[in-house]
């Protein structure tokens, strides 16, 4: 505080009040000279309170550091007519037990649903939805798409909640000198709103960016990564750092036909053949790899060391973990189950089907194929993931790990054909334990994807009739049925609640996980409804 004293209140302090005479008016910021000496009541002939009235004032004034927020023209406009409907009385009650805690998870669901109804949000949630796209970014489309146009005034008002307005002024500012953390933020919107400029922007600071934001930097092209983006992943696979380099053939191999899946399409196709057999049937050809160049190493072959695999062998299962299995079925006409019985006939079953199984998670997780899949994939998928529960022991661990995730990545009909496969009576009552197949379910559940009726059905069914065979997980039943309860469709509410083992004698064991499973079902029904009654 000492530095903030004025000239005059320090000459006070020094001398004394007698003898530094009159405090000069002027001496204090013009903001305060107003407030200390408005007061008409003061008395002039006590310098003492002056003086500590003066020290007082600049002291908060000090420490307060900021000038309140003038009122602009802009503030005083008023919000354009809505275009969107209020939204029902009743789905507003859920909303303000949701913003009270209660089931936060399905906020999410109650904006998508006032999209889906074309709804905005009551305008007295306004601020605290507002706020909730300022803390936790992932809210911000979901409420920028029902805040309606007197959300779009409110949030001009406040810069902390202009988030979904135009802030290029700000991301300029903010890229060239805000901390990594901020120019990540800049880089990712940038990249959302122009790839292009996110880009050139990237491309501008890279060569003097330290390795560890490099290796930051550069995964913000995974949004609206495209073609465009080639050249210059290309380049990084020759930066000094391998975290860098990783990233960049990771980006690459979620191009289609990118460079680096054609260089390894080359070098496969030396190693791979299909040629008939001394009894005339088909059969598959490995030849192993006999060196490793540099370009290999560029592309990241050797990056990786496998257990239980040779050397070579993970030379070879680099290179086919980065070319499409589709291309195996397209070059040699085979279909996925002929290809998994020509390679159980050769000494690298394993690194065979553990390439194709990443190749086949990368392709699953490329920007679009979540939506639009085509039938060869598709059938790859439903073949891979039938070859995960009907194999040994020894591959469904390996290969299960690949099969959760493409199941995860992927919302197509396959992946619910694949799921009613595992819950037909027969299939479910012999081959595989109800963990095992809830397991696969929590995977998908985790997307957050709503799973069609049918299907619903069924799990829960599955659930209710095998429960006296979760004793070992039972501890951790509470936790996928939550998962589960998200997504599973709401309206079929009374088919899940009926037929539940209540008189069993171990029922007081599952009854609050149940019950808890239902009444979040319970809670999303009425909130669907409270939708559907507006129409």
């Amino acid at each position: 505080m000492t530095s903030m004293l004025t000239a005059s209140i320090k000459k006070s302090l020094l001398l004394g009040t007698s003898r530094a005479g009159a405090q000069a008016q002027n001496d204090l910021p013009a903001a305060l000279q107003d407030s200390v000496f408005a007061d008409a009541t003061k008395q002039a002939d006590m310098p003492e309170s002056d003086l500590w009235e003066r020290i007082a004032a600049l002291d908060l004034w000090t420490r307060a550091g900021a000038q309140t927020l003038a009122i602009t023209s802009r503030a005083t406009a008023i919000a354009a007519d809505e275009k969107l409907q209020p939204c029902p009385q009743q789905a507003e009650t859920k909303l303000s037990l949701l913003l009270q805690g209660t089931y936060p998870e399905l906020r999410f669901e109650w904006l998508s649903l006032a999209r889906q109804y074309g709804c905005h949000l009551p305008y007295k949630f306004l601020p605290a939805m507002l706020e909730l796209g300022r803390t936790q970014p992932v809210f911000r489309p979901y409420v920028a798409a029902v805040m309606g146009e007197r959300g779009k005034w409110l949030a001009r008002q406040n810069p902390a909640w202009n988030w979904q307005a135009d802030t290029e002024l700000v991301e300029d500012e903010l890229w060239e000198t805000g901390t990594v953390e901020q120019r990540l933020e800049v880089l990712r919107l940038s990249r959302s709103k122009d790839p292009e400029l996110g880009l050139t922007m990237l491309q501008e600071v890279w060569s003097t960016e330290p390795p560890e934001h490099r290796i930051r930097l550069i995964q913000c092209l995974k949004e609206n990564l495209s073609v465009a983006d080639q050249e210059f992943l290309e380049r990084a696979l020759d930066d000094k750092r391998k975290e860098v380099r990783t990233t960049a053939q990771t980006l690459l191999l979620s191009l289609p036909d990118s460079l680096l899946e054609l260089r390894m399409r080359a070098r496969l196709d030396t190693l791979l053949s299909i040629r008939p057999d001394i009894t005339g049937d088909t059969e598959l050809v490995v030849c192993l790899p006999l060196e490793r160049d540099k370009a290999m190493q560029r592309d990241g072959v050797g990056s990786t060391t496998y257990h239980g695999t040779g050397e070579k062998a993970g030379w070879l299962l680099d290179m086919l973990a980065a070319v499409s299995p589709l291309y195996w079925s397209e070059k040699w006409q085979l279909s996925p189950v002929q290809l998994f019985a020509l390679a159980a006939k050769t000494d690298y079953q394993q690194v065979l089907l553990t390439g194709w199984a990443t190749a086949l998670q990368t392709l699953s997780a490329r920007p679009g194929m979540q939506d639009n899949t085509s039938p060869q994939f598709e059938g790859w998928c439903l073949e891979f993931s039938r070859l995960s529960m009907h194999t040994d022991s020894k591959h469904r661990a390996i290969l299960s790990p690949f099969v959760h995730k493409i199941l995860a990545n992927v919302q197509s009909g396959f992946v619910y054909e694949f799921f009613m496969e595992l819950l037909a009576p027969a299939q479910a009552s012999s081959n595989f334990s109800v963990w095992t197949i809830l397991e696969l379910f929590q995977q998908v559940a985790a997307q957050k994807r709503r799973l069609p009726a049918a299907l619903s059905i069924a799990i829960v069914a599955h659930v209710r009739n095998k429960l006296n065979e979760l004793t070992a997980e039972f501890w951790s039943l509470k936790q996928v049925l939550n998962t589960l309860a998200l997504v599973i469709d709401p309206a079929q509410l009374h088919d899940y609640e009926r037929d539940w083992p209540r008189a069993d004698p171990h029922w007081d064991k599952w009854q609050t996980t149940i019950d808890d499973f239902l009444a979040l079902l319970r809670f999303r029904s009425e909130m669907m409804h409270t939708f559907l009654e507006q129409q």
